[in-house]
């Protein structure tokens, strides 16, 4: 099958297998690394992959790295994380192979938190992650998202999302996140005032779980609300650090 997947990983020893175990054998697989010390890259070596090795930056310029190693033109990008789907396995052949003039797909997304599916918040969710990459190409630094050049057909055969698998692994992944966005406001030189601790972290929260509807989801729903908006207090809390670093140079 004339098909890359391009999977970004950084310390995802607890993820990667299933990852590549959903993958169809006849593709190209690459890896695109930030920095593992785990022993992602011994699992992943196992499976024949390419390895690259990449700074992160940010999140699409992983992305669209890893589209300019691959070998052929149609991509399917894949967070550590993330596995395909039956369905959408079988299903690959035929996308790619389409003649009805379609670049890419909008594929549905189910998102699994602390081992159960979320049935309304981040529901419904659709991601362009397969597409002709002289056709797309990533846009933004951390909530990153594809953009085309053509015509996109939305699909229901889905990638299934672990995003949330235990409270200690989330915290480890808003930990990353945070410096990612931190850096990004520090370098745009976006004002940092000390009510956007409190007000920040409130929108985060209250847009999960009334906005998303997390609070139909129950006690994940709510917890996941709680963990969003720890997410934006580290942000804005270490933007408030790295001014103060600068200050008292």
């Amino acid at each position: 099958m004339e098909l890359s997947a391009i999977i970004l990983t950084t310390n995802e020893e607890s993820n990667i297998k299933r990852c590549l175990d959903s993958l169809p054998k006849d593709i190209e697989i690459l890896i695109v690394d930030s920095g593992s010390t785990d022993r992602t890259i011994e699992i992943a070596s196992g499976y024949g992959v390419k390895i690259l090795k990449k700074k992160l930056d940010n999140f699409s310029a992983q992305r669209n790295y890893g589209s300019d190693q691959a070998a052929n033109r149609w991509a399917l990008f894949l967070d550590a994380d993330e596995e395909l789907s039956p369905e959408l396995k079988n299903k690959l052949g035929s996308l790619i192979g389409n003649t009805e003039g379609i670049i890419g797909y909008d594929i549905r997304r189910w998102n699994y938190v602390l081992g159960k599916r979320m049935t309304h918040c981040w529901t419904p969710d659709h991601v362009l992650r397969l597409f002709d990459k002289d056709q797309a190409r990533y846009e933004g630094e951390i909530h990153e998202r594809a953009v085309s050049k053509g015509k996109v057909k939305r699909i229901e055969e889905p990638i299934l999302h672990y995003t949330f698998q235990s409270v200690a692994g989330y915290f480890d992944k808003i930990n990353r996140y945070s410096t990612v966005e931190a850096e990004r406001l520090y370098q745009a030189r976006s004002p940092f005032r000390q009510g956007m601790l409190v007000s920040r972290s409130w929108a985060m929260f209250t847009q999960t779980l009334l906005g998303r509807k997390g609070l139909l989801d129950g006690t994940r729903g709510l917890i996941l609300a709680i963990m969003e908006a720890v997410l934006s207090f580290l942000t804005y809390s270490k933007l408030y650090e790295m001014y103060e670093k600068e200050k008292n140079k």
